[in-house]
């Protein structure tokens, strides 16, 4: 999973778990974020299937 940290985020605990603040993370290919922009949405989803074509090639 990634993730972008907010400097300065908040923590909220609940019994042993930890929860830190974020900016953003991508889950099943999808990026959730504070200030949602499809546009860059877009453009991971593009750089990944690049990476995957440039893969294939390579058999």
């Amino acid at each position: 999973m990634d993730r972008r940290r907010i400097s300065g985020g908040q923590v909220l605990k609940r019994k042993k778990y930890e929860f830190e603040e974020i900016e953003q993370f991508n889950y099943l290919g999808s990026i959730f974020s504070r200030k949602p922009n499809i546009g860059e949405e877009i453009e991971a989803r593009i750089i990944a299937g690049n990476k995957c074509v440039a893969g294939l090639q390579r058999i």
